[in-house]
């Protein structure tokens, strides 16, 4: 059930951080916030965004899970055959990044570190120390076709700076998608009833989403009409 106040707060007097704060964390049921403050209806829902699958020209997460079914088992040769990529069927990772090369794609290993959680974290190489000897593990890989990385960053040539500026873009893409497949993503939204306006803001740290959201929720009410 969501719990709400439409009248909690006023013109009268500007709601603080803190309150916003506690605010928000007692009334979060079922993934999802709803307020009206000061005229401005606010609400807060689980963001179930995957960079890997829900945006485009975006790299493949190539896992060696057999316990969850996040990211894929396969993928497709120059020949246009479809080839299951685990470490039964090739006789260790130097043999999976071998196949890989021979069939232009750029690719980078990630670890897997579960611990209550799972965390992501992407890898210069295979040999690159581990977080813990025990929780963690070589994930799989993040791919992508050299043709298909050209044709996306719009060049003809894959340079060294090109490929540094992209695994620092996958590096990301795998803090983004620890905080989705963790259900720690979230979406704020905004709505200005005088005006009707709407604002959105993507966060996984709530001080960080109230931040955002302090300044517009405590404009004067003739600031909010204009």
């Amino acid at each position: 059930m969501i719990i709400t106040h439409p009248k909690y707060y006023t013109s009268e007097g500007e709601i603080t951080k803190i309150e916003l704060i506690e605010l928000i964390e007692n009334n979060f049921h079922n993934g999802h916030f709803y307020e009206n403050i000061n005229d401005f209806i606010i609400s807060i829902y689980t963001n179930d965004y995957n960079p890997f699958t829900d945006c485009d020209e975006m790299p493949t997460l190539l896992s060696f899970s057999n316990r969850y079914t996040y990211g894929v088992k396969e993928l497709e040769s120059k020949e246009g055959e479809i080839i299951e990529i685990n470490k039964d069927n090739f006789e260790d990772l130097d043999d999976i990044e071998a196949w890989l090369i021979r069939n232009d794609y750029i690719f980078k290993p990630f670890e897997k570190y579960e611990h209550s959680s799972l965390h992501f974290t992407l890898l210069n190489n295979t040999c690159t120390p581990l977080q813990c000897r025990f929780d963690s593990s070589i994930g799989g890989y993040l791919v992508m076709k050299k043709s298909d990385l050209r044709k996306a960053r719009g060049v003809k040539r894959l340079n060294q700076k090109l490929l540094d500026d992209e695994f620092k873009l996958w590096q990301s893409l795998l803090k983004d998608f620890t905080n989705y497949i963790n259900g720690w993503s979230y979406e704020l939204r905004i709505e200005n009833q005088l005006k009707g306006t709407l604002d959105y803001f993507s966060f996984t740290d709530l001080e960080e989403a109230v931040e955002f959201a302090l300044p517009i929720l405590n404009e004067t009410s003739e600031a909010r009409a204009s």
